[in-house]
C-alpha cells in the first residue's frame, strides 16, 4: 500500500484498502479505513484497522482466533536533516513517524500498529480454567485427579515469611 504523499493536499484523501500483514498471528486479510491529510510541517493518518488475531490462549494454550478493530492515528513529517541528541520522547511524540521518500508505503506501518496492538497474554475465555500445574490435563476440557495443593501453590514461603515476621495469618 504505496501513497505518493504529493497527490495529498489540504482536503483529505480517503483510504479504503485491504491487505495482507503477513504475521502468523493474523488470520486473512486486514481491512484498513481512513484517510490522509496535509497538515502544518507533514500529514495525518487516522482509520481504523479490522481483522482477526490467531493466537494462543496464555492459560489453556488452545488455538482461537479473536476479531481486532483498531484506532488509527499517526502523524508523519520528512526526516530532519540534522541529528538530534538522544532525548526521551514527549507523550504527544509517540505518534509521530518519520519519511525520506515522497512515496511512503503504509502498509508496513499498519503491521506495525497490529503488532504494538495485540494482546500480551491472550485469553480464550474470561472463564479458562487453564492446565493442571501437576499433570498438564487441560481443564476446561476435562477434570484431573490430581489434589489441588491447599497451601498456596508458588505464594507458601511468601506466607510463611509474612507469618514469621507479623505472627498469625
Amino acid at each position: 500500500m504505496r501513497i505518493d504523499l504529493g497527490s495529498v493536499k489540504k482536503e483529505a484523501k480517503h483510504l479504503e484498502e485491504t491487505f495482507d500483514p503477513e504475521l502468523p498471528e493474523v488470520e486473512g486479510a486486514t481491512a484498513f479505513q481512513g484517510e490522509i491529510i496535509e497538515i502544518s510541517g507533514g500529514y495525518e493518518l487516522t482509520g481504523f484497522l479490522d481483522g482477526m488475531y490467531r493466537l494462543n490462549c496464555s492459560r489453556c494454550l488452545e488455538s482461537f482466533t479473536q476479531p481486532f478493530h483498531l484506532p488509527v492515528r499517526l502523524i508523519l513529517k520528512p526526516r530532519p536533516e540534522f541529528v538530534e541528541p538522544e532525548r526521551d520522547l514527549a507523550a504527544d511524540e509517540l505518534d509521530l513517524l518519520f519519511y525520506d521518500d515522497h512515496i511512503i508505503d503504509i502498509g508496513k506501518i499498519l503491521r506495525d500498529e497490529i503488532v504494538v496492538n495485540m494482546p500480551l497474554k491472550p485469553v480464550c475465555d474470561l472463564k479458562c480454567r487453564g492446565l493442571c500445574p501437576q499433570c498438564g490435563q487441560n481443564l476446561n476440557k476435562k477434570e484431573c485427579s490430581c489434589e489441588r495443593e491447599a497451601d498456596g501453590g508458588a505464594w507458601s514461603a511468601l506466607k510463611s515469611i509474612k507469618k514469621a515476621i507479623y505472627g498469625g495469618e
